[in-house]
């Protein structure tokens, strides 16, 4: 109970909001994006809460973008909010169970951006097999984590790297360990020329309650290596330029012209969903990202941006490391990164008695993740209320 809720994992964020709304005797709950965050095996359960908490004349109403949650939990009808350039938006109210409704083909479907997400790095020599996160010590440990004399491979120029594990395991803090170049010498390091560009769960309180051009400069600077000492990526002044041309050339949020006003507008303006979708827009105008470190890149994104999203992670020319819970994702990484190239690496956190451990599956990722499922599936079928 002392614990500060900062230093809890996105997941278990979410778990303690969950927590502190369904003990609250509600009539009616209401419920934004619940699963964000959540392990796979957690929001299996959580469906099976809502029936339980149905069969006790509970209602609730539910957004998310998460496909085969919306088919376990939208059984009773679905509320559509519809938008195109022409009419603006509009609610469409259906008694139909999700998974019926989603197969009417006259819906309207409006994307948030107009084409592909294109990388200012594809002409990039990249070095494959060069290492760009390095271990150096056989087992290392990091603080307030159970990341305790755990062990990992590095990773080398081209790769893909996909981390999964339960909530609480300490993907988290070994992504910031990775990216962060002022920590100790123990655990895995970038090389000290590689630029990382980092996409956290959360952005930093000001950069949150600040405006796209403090977000795109944020971005910006982030991306420079602990060697760049005020280098091409510092005063670049052609990538905000750069930046700007994609925004119009995708037709960001369904504007086709956007000028420095756009530029001053607050980020808490868009969606969650657009605000990621940002940020992989702001890393493709930037020259020489070497790697990609990305935790939970599609949350908030619906269907269609998670297609682009995954489709930029495969075009990606340098190295990615991801941790998700998305099971598109999963599938859409499963396959090669690129013609001729690897397939992905796969690492599993387990923890067991506050202890992670690390460990490389041979296991195809979506082989995981339906496993996974399954076994959540019939852990839920004890929930009562």
């Amino acid at each position: 109970l002392k614990t500060k809720v900062q230093n809890l994992s996105g997941g278990e964020r979410t778990k303690l909001g969950l927590f502190m709304t369904l003990v609250s005797e509600p009539d009616l709950i209401l419920l934004d994006e619940p699963t964000n965050h959540l392990d796979l095996g957690s929001i299996a359960k959580l469906t099976a809460l809502f029936r339980a908490y149905n069969e006790a004349g509970i209602s609730i109403i539910s957004a998310s973008h998460v496909g085969w949650f919306l088919e376990e939990a939208g059984k009773d009808g679905v509320i559509e909010i519809e938008w195109n350039k022409k009419i603006g938006r509009k609610v469409v109210d259906s008694k139909s169970p999700y998974v019926k409704y989603v197969k009417n083909t006259a819906r309207e479907r409006a994307p948030v951006i107009e084409g592909e997400i294109e990388w200012f790095q594809k002409d990039y020599e990249y070095k494959k097999g060069v290492t760009v996160v390095e271990v150096q010590l056989q087992t290392f440990s990091i603080p307030n984590s159970p990341l305790k004399n755990v062990s990992m491979p590095s990773v080398t120029g081209g790769e893909l790297v996909i981390i999964s594990g339960n909530n609480g395991t300490g993907k988290t803090k070994l992504f910031e360990r990775i990216v962060n170049p002022d920590t100790e010498k123990e655990g895995p390091r970038r090389g000290e020329r590689v630029r990382i560009a980092y996409l956290p769960q959360f952005w930093p309180e000001d950069i949150a309650q600040g405006t796209v051009e403090d977000f795109f400069e944020w971005i910006r600077e982030s991306a420079t290596s602990k060697n760049d000492e005020g280098s091409s990526l510092r005063q670049e002044t052609p990538a905000r330029k750069w930046f700007m041309k994609i925004i119009n050339s995708l037709e960001f949020g369904g504007a086709s012209r956007v000028g420095e006003g756009w530029m001053n507008r607050p980020l808490r303006t868009l969606s969650g969903g657009e605000q990621r979708l940002l940020w992989f827009v702001a890393v493709s105008s930037l020259r020489n990202v070497d790697v990609l470190v990305l935790d939970e890149p599609t949350n908030h994104m619906d269907k269609t941006l998670q297609e682009k999203v995954a489709q930029a992670i495969r075009k990606f020319p340098g190295t990615v490391l991801l941790s998700t819970h998305d099971r598109n994702l999963f599938a859409a990484l499963s396959k090669k990164m690129t013609e001729g190239g690897k397939n992905p690496k796969h690492l599993i956190l387990s923890k067991t008695e506050g202890r992670t451990t690390i460990t490389e599956s041979k296991e195809p990722p979506i082989d995981y993740v339906n496993r996974t499922m399954t076994e959540a599936r019939e852990d839920a079928k004890k929930f009562r209320i």
